[in-house]
């Protein structure tokens, strides 16, 4: 009898002991929590910062790779244009909109696409609102001379890449853009590139940053009517993860590498919201939540998977009085019916942790 309850104890402790594990490889994968080296909760200092945000509310919308209407249900979606299907009129009143980059390839409609976000950018401020339109890799693709990721069916190429300069040159196309404890840029700055730099704060690196595409724009030149620009300051790299020999900047970085990175070795205070690595999940599935974040709201991933080159997934995050929260399209089913869903993230600085995500008809 001792022998079978001893036999009997082990066998409990090894059950709870497999529960434990399978629970904890479960919970890594929630599609919306990346797991770095340590699931540290956000720092007093970083939900401080959050919470003096008493700015404008902020969208953020990531990678929409030629698919002009992913891109006005998303921004209909979020209240900065009308709801008629064709509608590319600001709405958004003394909003923030900012475009992560990525609007060039994959899909036809990124002529369309960029007309759309250069009206609104031009109406927002008579409410008071603005629109930030950043840059990414595809858009430095195509100014080096290569359309290698263009759809077929997609019209004056050429032409889109000399206004594209010119509104770089303008102001109106930036690397990086600043607001608060807020930094934004296509991608990233990874630990290594900003212990190079030795900039901590947002509005220094989005200014590096901002230099950087400026000075390379110096270097475009046009041969038989194709120009052509050169990009070899380390901010434009790819790092070894992505076959390259630099350091690794903030146009090629892989969300792996910031959701891995020890917490120690991104600044404090500060939220890096990037785009570039698009969401693989499909919301069809039930647990799709394209945003995603580390625990510690160091960073957060904005490229959901607009284009139907993806997931045709609908999302963006919003920042509102203090509050950061990711919001995302939920399709129907045959037991629930469709429409919009968020997540607070900045339910982890109340001490109640993340709750689940939250359904509204919005």
């Amino acid at each position: 009898m001792v022998r079978n309850d001893i036999m009997d104890e082990g066998l409990g402790a090894q059950r709870v002991l497999f529960l434990v594990v399978m629970l904890s490889v479960a919970f890594a994968r929630l599609p919306f929590f990346d797991n770095g080296p340590d699931a540290s909760p956000p720092t007093q200092t970083t939900c401080d910062a959050f919470a003096a945000y008493a700015g404008p509310r902020i969208v953020a919308v990531g990678d929409v790779h030629g698919d002009y209407n992913a891109l006005r249900e998303v921004l209909a979606a979020a209240g900065l244009v009308g709801d008629a299907s064709e509608s590319c009129e600001w709405t958004g009143e003394d909003a923030t909109l900012i475009q992560i980059g990525d609007v060039a390839d994959r899909g036809p409609d990124v002529a369309r696409a960029n007309e759309c976000l250069r009206a609104l950018q031009a109406a927002a401020p008579a409410d008071g609102g603005r629109v930030v339109r950043l840059v990414g890799n595809h858009e430095l693709i195509r100014a080096e001379g290569s359309f290698r990721d263009a759809h077929p069916r997609e019209a004056a190429r050429i032409a889109s890449v000399r206004i594209w300069r010119s509104e770089v040159e303008a102001g109106a196309v930036q690397a990086g853009f600043a607001v608060g404890p807020f930094l934004f840029t296509h991608s990233g700055f990874r630990p290594s590139m900003l212990r190079r730099l030795q900039r901590r704060t947002p509005d220094e690196l989005a200014a590096h940053v901002n230099d950087r595409l400026t000075r390379a724009l110096q270097t475009c030149v046009e041969t038989a009517g194709t120009a052509s620009c050169s990009f070899r300051d380390d901010v434009f790299s790819a790092g070894p993860d992505r076959g390259g020999r630099g350091v690794g900047g903030t146009f090629w970085t892989d969300w792996g590498v910031l959701s891995s990175a020890p917490q120690v070795d991104l600044p404090d205070a500060m939220m890096q919201i990037v785009g570039h690595t698009a969401a693989r999940c499909s919301p069809r599935s039930g647990r799709c939540e394209p945003i995603r974040f580390r625990p510690d709201l160091r960073a957060a991933v904005v490229d959901a998977g607009l284009s139907r080159a993806y997931g045709s997934n609908r999302a963006y995050l919003e920042i509102d009085k203090g509050r950061v929260s990711s919001r995302w399209l939920r399709p129907g089913s045959a037991t629930r019916r469709p429409g919009w869903t968020h997540r607070n993230l900045t339910d982890a600085c109340t001490g109640r942790g993340l709750e689940g995500p939250k359904f509204s008809s919005r």
